[in-house]
C-alpha cells in the first residue's frame, strides 16, 4: 500500500517513526509500518507484517562500559532519538534503533514480565487481522525452570500483550528462541438453548453413548462419553446449575434411546418432575431409592441370563427383538442416599423402627450401587451419580462406600462451576483423579468463569481430554414439549425386581429381608387370603 508523505518529509529515523505512529493513529490499527521511500514517486510504502527496528546503529564506546554505565547510555540513546535495542558489556557496544510505539509497547511488556531491562530482550512482533498475531523472542534469558513453569511463564508474557491471553501457542527452539502465536481466546457460548440441542442430536441420529448436555466452545455438542466412562459423577454446589445438567443428561439419554430411573429424595425428585412421564422408574424416599436400585441390578442379572442365551458378551448384540436398551440410573443427592442417620434411643419406637428401616435400606443402596458399577457395564446399565461436593465419606475408602471402589469405577467427571466461586484443586482432584486432568480442570475453570455467566461444566473420561461446557438450559414445560416433539416413547415401567441373592433371603428367613415377604397361610399364599375375603364379601 502507497500513501502520500507529508509536505517536507525528510526521511529520517525519528521522522518515519514519527510518521507510522501517526499512521497507526489514523488508520485504527497497528499492524502498518513505514518500510520504504518510493524514489521515483517519493510515496511512501506501507506494509503488514514483522516489525523491525528502523535505522539501527551501532556505537562503540571509547572506555570500558561497566554496568553502572549502562543507564547513562541508555539516555544518552534517547536523546539522540534512538531505543536501546542491546548493550555489549564485554566489547563496550550499545546498539540503537527506532521502535514503533507498538514494537515498544510489546519488548517493554516482555522485559517486565521477565524481570529484565527492555535491551534485554529482542522481540520481533507481527500483526495480521487487527490484532498481534505473532512475537518472535530472538535473544531472552534463558528460565532455569521445570517445562511446566515455563509454559506458565510464557502463558504470563502472553496474557500481557496488547491482545494477550493465556491460550497462545509456545514454540520453544534448542537455539533458545522463542515464538508465541496468537490463538482465539476459548470462549462458551453465553446461553445453549436445550431445544436446539435437541433438535441437533434427534436429526444427527445420536449414537447410545454419547450423552451431550450443552455446547463446548466450538458450540459442539458436550457432555458424557459412555466410552470413555460408563459412569459418571456430577458434582456441583448449590447456584452452579446441578440439577439444571442432570435435567439435559436424563434428555439427552432419552434422546439416545435410554431407559431412565429417576431417584432424588432430598426433595423427593419435585425437580424432575417435568421428565417423569418418561421416567422407568421413579424414587422419591429413601425405601423407594433402595428398591429401584435394587430392581436395576435385577435387570442387570436378567440381561446377563439373556446374553448367555443368546451366546453374545455384548447387550449391543442382542437381537432388536429382545427390546434390550442403555439403563441410566439418576442418582441425586447421593450422600443423603448412603450415609446412615444416628438412631437415638431416647426416640419414640416407631420413628426409631422407620430411621432403623431406612438406615437399612441405605446399607443396601451402597451395597448394590457398588455392585452395579463393577459389575453391570456389558449390559448396558450406567450411573449417574450427583452431590454437592465430593467427599470421601460418601465416596472414597471403606464399606460406608461400597467397598472403596465405587469412586474408580466413577470414570466419567462432570464439575458444575457457580460463577465467580470455582473449586479448589484438592476438590477438583476428587472428581478428576488423574493428575493431568485436575489441573487441566482447574485452567479451564480459570480461562471461562467469568463470575457471571451460568451453566459452566468441565468434563472429562478416562484418558480423555478435559473440555469446558456450557450447559443447555430450559424450562420445565419446554423440556416436555421438547421430548414429546421428538417422539420420545413412554417406557414401560422397570419391574421392581429384587435381586437372586435377596430373593433366596426372602424364602429362607422372611424377617431378615428389607422388604419382608407375606406371611404364609396354611397351603396358600397370604395373596389367596386376600382373594377368599374378597368373595366373601
Amino acid at each position: 500500500m502507497r500513501i502520500a508523505l507529508p509536505t517536507n518529509y525528510t526521511d529520517t529515523v525519528a521522522e518515519r517513526a514519527a510518521l507510522t505512529a501517526a499512521l497507526h493513529e489514523r488508520a485504527g490499527r497497528e499492524d502498518l509500518q513505514l518500510v520504504a521511500i518510493d524514489s521515483e514517486t517519493g510515496a511512501g510504502i506501507v506494509a503488514t507484517g514483522p516489525v523491525t527496528p528502523q535505522g539501527v546503529q551501532r556505537k562503540k564506546l571509547s572506555q570500558r562500559l561497566t554496568t553502572p554505565q549502562v543507564p547513562r547510555v541508555v539516555e544518552a540513546m534517547r536523546r539522540s532519538g534512538l531505543d536501546t535495542l542491546a548493550v555489549d558489556l564485554g566489547a563496550s557496544v550499545a546498539t540503537g534503533g527506532v521502535l514503533t510505539p507498538a514494537h515498544r509497547a510489546v519488548r517493554d511488556r516482555v522485559a517486565a514480565v521477565l524481570g529484565v531491562a527492555p535491551w534485554e530482550v529482542d522481540v520481533a512482533p507481527s500483526w495480521a487481522g487487527g490484532h498481534l498475531a505473532a512475537v518472535e523472542l530472538r535473544r531472552v534469558p534463558r528460565l532455569d525452570m521445570d517445562a511446566e513453569k515455563r509454559r506458565e511463564k510464557w502463558a504470563t508474557v502472553a496474557t500481557s500483550l496488547p491482545d494477550g491471553h493465556d491460550q497462545w501457542t509456545v514454540e520453544e527452539t534448542l537455539d533458545g528462541s522463542v515464538t508465541l502465536t496468537w490463538q482465539p481466546p476459548e470462549a462458551l457460548p453465553a446461553l445453549v438453548r436445550l431445544e436446539d440441542l435437541a433438535a441437533e442430536l434427534t436429526d444427527a441420529d445420536t449414537a447410545w453413548d454419547r450423552i451431550a448436555v450443552g455446547r463446548d466452545s466450538h458450540t459442539r455438542p458436550a457432555g458424557v462419553d459412555l466410552g470413555l466412562g460408563p459412569h459418571a459423577l456430577y458434582v456441583g454446589p448449590t447456584g452452579s446449575g446441578k440439577t439444571v445438567a442432570l435435567l439435559s443428561h436424563i434428555s439427552a439419554a432419552l434422546l439416545a434411546g435410554h431407559q431412565v430411573a429417576v431417584v432424588e429424595a432430598v426433595k423427593g425428585a419435585v425437580d424432575f418432575a417435568c421428565v417423569r412421564p418418561w421416567a422407568a422408574a421413579w424414587g422419591t424416599t429413601i425405601v423407594e431409592a433402595e428398591s429401584v436400585v435394587l430392581a436395576a441390578y435385577a435387570e442387570g442379572e436378567r440381561r446377563k441370563r439373556l446374553l448367555s442365551e443368546r451366546r453374545v458378551e455384548k447387550w449391543q448384540k442382542l437381537p432388536r427383538e429382545d427390546h434390550v436398551h442403555p439403563l441410566t440410573v439418576v442418582l441425586d443427592e447421593y450422600s443423603s442416599l448412603v450415609l446412615e442417620v444416628p438412631v437415638d434411643k431416647g426416640l419414640p419406637e416407631r420413628v426409631r423402627e422407620q430411621l432403623e428401616r431406612e438406615n437399612m435400606a441405605r446399607a443396601l443402596i451402597r451395597t448394590y450401587v457398588g455392585k452395579i458399577a463393577r459389575e453391570l457395564r456389558f449390559v448396558g446399565i450406567h450411573l449417574v451419580i450427583a452431590m454437592q461436593r465430593a467427599d470421601v465419606s460418601s465416596l472414597g475408602g471403606g464399606s460406608s462406600a461400597g467397598g472403596g471402589e465405587l469412586r474408580s469405577n466413577l470414570s466419567s467427571g462432570v464439575q458444575l462451576v457457580k460463577p465467580g466461586s470455582p473449586p479448589s484443586r484438592e476438590a477438583l482432584r476428587m472428581i478428576f483423579p488423574d493428575p493431568e486432568q485436575s489441573a487441566g480442570a482447574f485452567e479451564t475453570i480459570r480461562r471461562l468463569d467469568d463470575g457471571a455467566s451460568r451453566g459452566l461444566a468441565v468434563t472429562a473420561g478416562e484418558g480423555g481430554a478435559v473440555r469446558g461446557v456450557r450447559v443447555a438450559y430450559a424450562e420445565p414445560d419446554l423440556i416436555e414439549a421438547v421430548l414429546d416433539a421428538a417422539g420420545v416413547p413412554v417406557p414401560n415401567p422397570l419391574p421392581l425386581e429384587r435381586p437372586e441373592a435377596l430373593r433366596e433371603d426372602d424364602t429362607e428367613d422372611p424377617e431378615s429381608s428389607s422388604h419382608p415377604a407375606p406371611k404364609k397361610g396354611k397351603g396358600k399364599s397370604a395373596q389367596a387370603d386376600v382373594n377368599d375375603l374378597l368373595q366373601q364379601l
